[in-house]
C-alpha cells in the first residue's frame, strides 16, 4: 500500500534504504522499576509533605515560646498587649475547638459502634473507633470510615438490608452532629464562617494535600484572629469572620432600600425577641430613618427610593401601634410639628401608649388653635411635640410658647429625634422649655408627670368608703 500510495508511507523509514535492518527496542530491567516509581511517586510526594507538616508541628510546639517573643518583636515592641492578646485569642479558639471536635468524634464513634453492633458488623467497636478517628478530617472523614463497614456489611449480612442500615446509621449521625450537635456546642468558638471553613479547606487542601485538609480549620482561625487585630491583615477578618460587619441598623437600612419587606420584618421581629419595643425606635428605626434622610440630603439615596424607605418604616411601626384612647379620657397626646415627623411621631405615640397601658393619639394638625381646641375636648394634660430636624425644632418652639400663653395647665415636651448629642433630657432656662431626645427618656418623663397627677388627684379626692365601713364608724 505504501508503494501504491506514497502519501501513506512511514515517513521514518520512506527515505532509508531497503537492506537496512530493522531497530529492536530492548526494555531493560531497570527502566521498568524506574517507571513504577514514576507511577506510585504522588503517593511518596504525600508522604514527605505529611512528614514535613508533622516535624513542623512538633517544632512549633517545643519552640513555642521562642516563636512568640519573635512574633511580638516583628509587630512592633509598641504592640506587646495587642499582640499578646491576638495570640492567646488564637490559641484558645484552637483549643476550644480541637476538644469540642473530639468530644462530637468521640459520640459519634460511639453511636457507630452501637449501630453496626445491633446490625450484626464484626469487630463493631474497633470500626466506631476508626469512624471517630477519621472524622477529624473535614467533610469526607466519616465517609471514609464508612467504606469498610460498608463493604462487611455487604460480605456478612444476607441481602441488602445490612448494607442499607449500615448507611442509614452513619448518614443519620452524620446529620446530627452537623446540624444540632456542632452548631450547638460550638457556637463562635472558631471565629469563622462556614463558607469560609469550606474555603479554607479547598485552598489548603491544594496547597498541603491531605495534612492541609486536616489542618484547614485551625490554621484559618489563626489568620481570622490575627486579622482582627492586625490592620494589614483585616481583611482576612472581614471576609472569613463570623461576626457580622453591618450593625443593626445599618442592615435594616440596606434592607429598606432594597425593599426586602420580609427581611426587614425579620430583622425587627428579632430585635423585638431581644429588648423592648422603646429600644427598638430608638436604636433600630429611627436611626435608619436618619440614615436615609442623610443619604437624600447629600444626594445619595433619590427621591424615589426614600419614599420606598419611609413607606416601608410606616408599615413596620404600623404593626407596632396600640390601639386608640377612648373620647375625652386621652390625658397624653403627640403631634408632628411638620409632615416629615409624622413616622417619627407614631413611633412615640405607641412607645407611650404601652408604657401607660392605653391608647395615645396621635393629632392630625399641629396648628396651635386646633391643638387647643383638641386638648381642651379630649382632657389632654401632656402633650408632647416630635419634631425630626433643625427646621421642625424651631417651629416647635415657637409652638410651645404659643401654647404655654394659651393652656397654661398644659404640658409641653417636644421630642427632637435629630438631636444625637447624647443629652436624653434638657432644659431652656430662658422659657421653661424642656425638650427630651430620645423615645425612652421621653416615655419615662410623660409616665413621672402622669403618676404624678394621678396621686394629686387620688390626694384630692379620695375614694369614699366601703357601706360597711360607713356604717361601723358610725
Amino acid at each position: 500500500d505504501a508503494a501504491e500510495n506514497p502519501a501513506h508511507a512511514n515517513p521514518i523509514t520512506a527515505g532509508a534504504p531497503a537492506d537496512v535492518p530493522a531497530v529492536a527496542v530492548v526494555v531493560r530491567e531497570e527502566d521498568e522499576i524506574f517507571d513504577q516509581l514514576v507511577a506510585i511517586s504522588p503517593a511518596f510526594h504525600h508522604l514527605g509533605t505529611a512528614c514535613m507538616v508533622a516535624i513542623l508541628v512538633v517544632l512549633l510546639l517545643v519552640y513555642a515560646e521562642d516563636l512568640r517573643d519573635r512574633i511580638i518583636v516583628l509587630a512592633g515592641t509598641q504592640q506587646i498587649s495587642v499582640t499578646s492578646q491576638a495570640l492567646e485569642e488564637a490559641a484558645s479558639k484552637v483549643g476550644k475547638y480541637l476538644f469540642m471536635l473530639s468530644i462530637v468524634n468521640a459520640g459519634f464513634g460511639l453511636g457507630v459502634a452501637a449501630g453496626l453492633y445491633f446490625i450484626g458488623i464484626p469487630n463493631a467497636l474497633l470500626l466506631g473507633v476508626l469512624a471517630g478517628v477519621l472524622r477529624f478530617i473535614p467533610l469526607v472523614g466519616a465517609w471514609m470510615g464508612a467504606a469498610i463497614p460498608l463493604l462487611l456489611a455487604m460480605a456478612v449480612v444476607p441481602g441488602w438490608g445490612g448494607v442499607l442500615w449500615t448507611f442509614v446509621v452513619f448518614a443519620a449521625l452524620e446529620i446530627l452532629a452537623n446540624f444540632l450537635v456542632e452548631p450547638l456546642i460550638y457556637g463562635h468558638s472558631t471565629g469563622i464562617s462556614s463558607t469560609a471553613v469550606i474555603v479554607a479547606i479547598l485552598f489548603w487542601t491544594l496547597v498541603w494535600g491531605g495534612v492541609g485538609l486536616l489542618l484547614a480549620v485551625p490554621v484559618t482561625v489563626c489568620v481570622v484572629v490575627f486579622g482582627k487585630y492586625v490592620e494589614p491583615l483585616r481583611v482576612f477578618y472581614i471576609l472569613l469572620g463570623d461576626e457580622p460587619m453591618l450593625s443593626g441598623e445599618r442592615r435594616l437600612y440596606h434592607r429598606l432600600v432594597t425593599g426586602d419587606v420580609a427581611a426587614s420584618e425579620e430583622i425587627v421581629r428579632t430585635a423585638l425577641e431581644e429588648s423592648s419595643p422603646t429600644q427598638v425606635y430608638d436604636q433600630l428605626l429611627l436611626p435608619a430613618l436618619r440614615t436615609a434622610r442623610a443619604d437624600h440630603a447629600r444626594g445619595a439615596l433619590s427621591e424615589e427610593r426614600l419614599s420606598v424607605v419611609t413607606e416601608l418604616l410606616e408599615t413596620l411601626t404600623a404593626e407596632l401601634q396600640t390601639t386608640a384612647c377612648e373620647a375625652g379620657s386621652c390625658t397624653v397626646a403627640c403631634v408632628a410639628v411638620e409632615d416629615g415627623d409624622r413616622i417619627a411621631t407614631r413611633m412615640a405615640a405607641t412607645a407611650v401608649g404601652r408604657a401607660l397601658e392605653h391608647g395615645v393619639p396621635v393629632l392630625e394638625s399641629s396648628m396651635a388653635t386646633d391643638l387647643q381646641t383638641s386638648a381642651e375636648a379630649n382632657g389632654t394634660s401632656v402633650l408632647l411635640l416630635v419634631t425630626t430636624s433643625s427646621e421642625s425644632l424651631v417651629r416647635g418652639r415657637l409652638l410651645y410658647k404659643m401654647l404655654a400663653k394659651r393652656i397654661p395647665k398644659l404640658r409641653v415636651y417636644v421630642l427632637d429625634l435629630a438631636d444625637v448629642s447624647g443629652a436624653h433630657v434638657t432644659r431652656d432656662a430662658a422659657s421653661g422649655l424642656t425638650i427630651v431626645t430620645t423615645i425612652a427618656a421621653a416615655v419615662e418623663k410623660v409616665g413621672q408627670v402622669v403618676r404624678g397627677q394621678a396621686s394629686v388627684n387620688a390626694t384630692a379626692d379620695p375614694a369614699p368608703l366601703p357601706l360597711q365601713a360607713t356604717a361601723a364608724a358610725i
